[in-house]
């Protein structure tokens, strides 16, 4: 109590996202259990599970043993989240027409715009060589293949 007044507790999301992190790995590593027959290809699940675990108890921890502070969050920046999804979201399903090495290149000019980039000759050049890169190296050199799109089958 402070001036002889009584505050109220706010809820502590911090408690919430430990639990949903516990979950998230059990589940993880029960999936890997149930799922997956060989036993060096479950190592990974495993190891990312357990991560997850410690860092979930280490988190726990500290905001159990730190002390009561009054944070207050600032979401000004939240509408650009919500925008770069929104591209985000675009992206994935443009990758399902055009393919990936189209969509890949409007994704990156669009994105670096929206996160400020304003040289247009770094984002013509970032967005026409990272697919081409990618070109080279999988389609050339591992021979595996990327998503044409339905455009271009």
């Amino acid at each position: 109590m402070e001036n002889g007044k009584r505050t109220k507790k706010g809820f502590k999301y911090i408690y919430l996202s430990v639990v949903l992190l516990y979950i998230w790995a059990l589940v993880f590593i029960i999936d890997a259990k149930l799922n997956i027959a060989d036993s060096q290809s479950k190592i990974f699940p495993y190891f990312v599970g357990g991560l997850a675990i410690v860092v979930a108890t280490i988190i726990l921890l500290k905001s159990i043993k730190g002390k009561e502070r009054d944070e207050d969050y600032d979401f000004s920046g939240s509408f650009k989240v919500v925008k770069f999804s929104l591209v985000l979201i675009a992206y994935v399903i443009a990758i399902m027409f055009l393919g990936y090495y189209i969509s890949t290149a409007i994704f990156l000019f669009t994105g670096m715009w929206m996160l400020g980039q304003r040289n247009i000759k770094v984002m013509i050049a970032v967005s026409i060589a990272m697919p081409l890169i990618v070109y080279l190296f999988f389609d050339l050199a591992l021979q595996l293949q990327i998503p044409t799109g339905i455009l271009f089958n």
